[in-house]
């Protein structure tokens, strides 16, 4: 029968295989206690009854419809073709090798779930509690679990912890546990849900419009874009590059050695640590170098307080604004370059006696001060000392117009082509 609906409502008994050739359709309506492998090979086989077959498989150009949800929990369907579940069913295993799984029902899938290609469509709901793996394919439906995405493309919906490895387009939503880029791309340019996300070493993710949550904990080792404006809540970089012409905004971000900042960074807290490289903005509140080298070339701006750590270095080489400028710790922070004091520095912090190396040339700008202790601590030398390498450079303290910092012959001098400049005991400029 080449044409129409041949209905067999009888049971199918034994252990040989049933395979469907022909055009037509092929309806079982009865509970079949056949238990050999069932092959559709061409046309369609339609299931309203149920079917003990345990190894089921789908041709290229073929059709299996499940409309009663007949298949045996132990099923380990094959589908090359057209898979249609209308109907709350469970089966083994499922491969797709580039064929459609469809339907309106729910498929829970107990062991693993693989996509060779092809295509997860709406408005099917597969529930891989055995997880699934979407290579170069289409997951236009919903997918519930753990999910390794290689090359696909994900344009429905998507809850799980999810590991991506290959080039993959996110248009449609990811969320419901971690998010883990390990290699390729990732262009999400519809929403995350996820966190914490995790970015390898050689991999891209590409926040296209501002799809992140805010709620998202980001560890960056590779490529983070930021093509959109977006709010986290973390960013901590282990060596990784934020890029992209869009601002991305957190509660605390920390950049680690390696690290690079192209792009554009807002922050509440941002700490440097190690060898770390501004060439596009960064701002925050609290703005800390707390160790190593951090070489600025872009904008570097702290809106309250910039604190350079005893041992660490910024290369003022771009655009630095602060507040405040302090130092702490054992040692000296030092400002590589010149500094053109546009509020206050305090070396050592506010109210304490401190060394801040300049490696350039030292100024206030009209109304900006140089504050020392008021009430240094005993056995103190109750001087605030700034070194420059500059030999001739003088700097006027605001509110005292016949005086300057000059070098202080005897008192200490952190370079040797520095000069030390002091202001003495209990003042503040």
């Amino acid at each position: 029968m080449q044409t129409g609906t041949l209905t067999v409502n009888s049971a199918l008994a034994g252990t040989s295989r049933l395979v469907k050739t022909g055009a037509a359709n092929l309806l079982l309506t009865a509970a079949n206690p056949f238990t050999g492998p069932t092959a559709v090979n061409v046309g369609t086989l339609t299931l309203t009854g149920s079917l003990a077959s345990t190894s089921v498989q789908v041709a290229s150009g073929a059709t299996m419809t499940d409309a009663t949800g007949g298949f045996a929990p132990a099923t380990a369907l094959t589908n090359a073709g057209t898979l249609a579940v209308n109907a709350a069913e469970t089966i083994a295993s499922l491969t797709n090798n580039a064929g459609t799984v469809s339907g309106t029902g729910t498929l829970t899938v107990t062991g693993p779930t693989l996509f060779n290609g092809g295509t997860l469509a709406a408005p099917l709901t597969v529930n891989g509690t055995g997880g699934g793996t979407f290579a170069n394919a289409t997951l236009a439906g919903t997918f519930n679990g753990t999910a390794a995405l290689d090359g696909a493309t994900v344009s429905g919906t998507l809850s799980g912890t999810t590991t991506n490895t290959g080039n993959t387009l996110v248009s449609g939503s990811i969320g419901g546990g971690s998010l883990n880029v390990t290699g390729g791309v990732l262009n999400l340019t519809g929403t995350s849900t996820n966190t914490p996300v995790a970015i390898g070493a050689l991999a891209t993710l590409v926040d296209a419009n501002g799809g992140l949550a805010s709620s998202a904990a980001i560890t960056n080792a590779g490529i983070l874009t930021v093509n959109a404006a977006d709010t986290i809540a973390t960013y901590l970089s282990n060596g990784g590059s934020l890029t992209g012409p869009a601002p991305l905004t957190t509660t605390s971000t920390t950049l680690n050695t390696g690290s690079s900042v192209s792009g554009y960074l807002s922050a509440g807290t941002l700490a440097s640590n190690g060898a770390v490289a501004i060439s596009g903005s960064a701002t925050a509140a609290s703005f800390s170098i707390a160790s190593g080298v951090l070489a600025n070339t872009g904008t570097l701006a702290a809106t309250s307080q910039l604190n350079i750590t005893g041992g660490a270095t910024l290369i003022a080489g771009g655009t630095q604004t602060y507040n405040l400028l302090t130092t702490t710790g054992a040692g000296a922070g030092t400002w590589h370059d010149n500094l053109n004091n546009p509020t206050t520095v305090a070396p050592g912090g506010v109210g304490a006696t401190g060394t801040l190396p300049v490696t350039g040339q030292f100024s206030n700008v009209p109304g900006a001060q140089v504050t020392a202790s008021k009430k240094p601590p005993r056995r103190c030398s109750n001087t605030l000392t700034i070194t420059f390498c500059c030999p001739k450079s003088t700097t006027a303290i605001p509110g005292s117009p016949n005086r300057s910092l000059r070098p202080s012959p005897g008192r200490r001098q952190d370079q040797p082509t520095g000069r030390a400049f002091a202001l003495p005991r209990g003042r503040q400029h």
